[in-house]
């Protein structure tokens, strides 16, 4: 047999291969950055208006209706344009002819109620004498009237109120170049100014306001008579109404010469004293028209013109300061009547056939041309007393004028 083969040699051993290398895993995908709107195209229409801006566009609509109706409702209370155009006057403002009468205006500034009056009753055929105390600005005033009525026919007359020497010179003056008077209209006036004295030593806006107006017309008081039937104007405001509104202790004291002299200086204030010398245009208009008389023909009247874009109140930057001054301008000033609206109501007290018709004195008229009750502090007690004051405080000046006409 053959011999038995040889066991299989087993193969070398090899080292163990190494585990197969795999891929590193990919990191994990980052999330996607926040979508963001496409910024708008110029080309591409514009987004549909949204909820907020509907809501937005209804509050501000609202705000309009309520600042109209504010500026309405502030124009009513202060007499401005909203009663001249939603209230029509129930007055023409036709003025019956005036030729052959002779009117005096005191304060006639220009692009005031005084210069519209002057205007207005020369261009109805009246000689107008501007009394004034400055005769430049008077002649500026002159000028502007001729321009509009070149027939007018004016004069001027130096006159400063806040002197009652100057009212004495210039009531005589007048009395030198005219013989006749049919109408009188006490105009000229300041408000709020800050404490002051006049050349007399009185607190300013009562002397400029009341006393030199109340010794011009003592002093015109003849002639007034023989010139009837005639008219005395005085415009007062509805400032009349403070003192009632502040309470008595803001009511002028007429009693003694030391309730308007510089004894008043510590209890001043620009706004309570501009109402007591208004409410003394309303007690003096209506003692003076008591003491004509119903049968003198002499008829005195009242008023309050409204809210008027004039410089009355050029002292409001000093005694309300500027905030004031231009709260006043922005928004005051577009709610107030123009001159030509604001003179409606004296340019009827001084020309309307009515007043004589009706024989309307005494009386006190509001925008436009509406006679009311006055102030509820126009009494016969406080008349009396302001009038005795009066003749007190003007006794000097009166002397040598002794008007015949009326039982002073």
């Amino acid at each position: 047999p053959p011999p038995p083969s040889p066991p299989p040699s087993s193969p070398p051993s090899l080292p163990p291969l190494p585990p197969p290398s795999l891929p590193p895993s990919p990191p994990p995908p980052s999330p996607p950055p926040p979508s963001l709107p496409p910024s708008p195209s110029l080309l591409s229409p514009p987004p549909p208006p949204s909820t907020t801006l509907s809501l937005m566009a209804k509050i501000a609509q609202l705000m309009l209706l309520l600042a109209v109706c504010l500026a309405v409702g502030l124009s009513l209370a202060f007499d401005g344009w909203a009663r001249h155009y939603l209230f029509l006057p129930r007055v023409s403002l036709a003025i019956p002819t005036m030729a052959g009468k002779v009117a005096v205006v005191t304060g006639p500034t220009l692009n005031g109620i005084g210069h519209i009056s002057a205007r207005e009753l020369a261009r109805a055929g009246a000689h107008v004498v501007l009394a004034g105390r400055n005769a430049a600005k008077a002649a500026e005033t002159m000028a502007s009237i001729k321009a509009e009525v070149p027939a007018a026919s004016l004069e001027f007359l130096q006159l400063d109120l806040g002197s009652l020497a100057a009212v004495r010179e210039g009531a005589t003056e007048l009395l030198r170049r005219h013989r006749k008077l049919d109408i009188l209209l006490l105009n000229a006036g300041t408000m709020a100014n800050p404490f002051e004295l006049s050349a007399d030593g009185f607190e300013m806006q009562f002397a400029t306001n009341h006393l030199g107006h109340f010794l011009l017309a003592y002093l015109l008081s003849d002639v007034l008579a023989s010139s009837a039937p005639s008219r005395v104007v005085v415009v007062s405001s509805a400032a009349s109404f403070i003192p009632e509104m502040l309470g008595p202790a803001s009511a002028l004291n007429f009693s003694a010469k030391s309730d308007v002299d510089e004894g008043s200086a510590q209890a001043y204030g620009p706004w309570t004293a501009y109402g007591r010398s208004k409410l003394a245009n309303v007690l003096f208009a209506q003692e003076l028209a008591s003491r004509f008389g119903n049968e003198s023909g002499v008829y005195v009247n009242a008023l309050h013109p409204g809210g008027i874009r004039t410089n009355l109140a050029r002292h409001i930057p000093v005694t309300g300061g500027e905030r004031l001054a231009l709260l006043f301008t922005l928004v005051a000033g577009p709610l107030l009547m123009s001159p030509e609206q604001g003179a409606v109501t004296q340019l009827f007290v001084a020309t309307s056939p009515e007043v004589e018709q009706r024989a309307i004195t005494g009386a006190y008229f509001h925008p436009q041309a509406r006679e009311v009750p006055p102030t509820v502090l126009a009494t016969a007690a406080n008349r009396e007393a302001l009038w005795t004051l009066s003749m007190q405080l003007t006794a000097s000046f009166r002397a040598g004028f002794t008007p015949q006409s009326v039982k002073w």
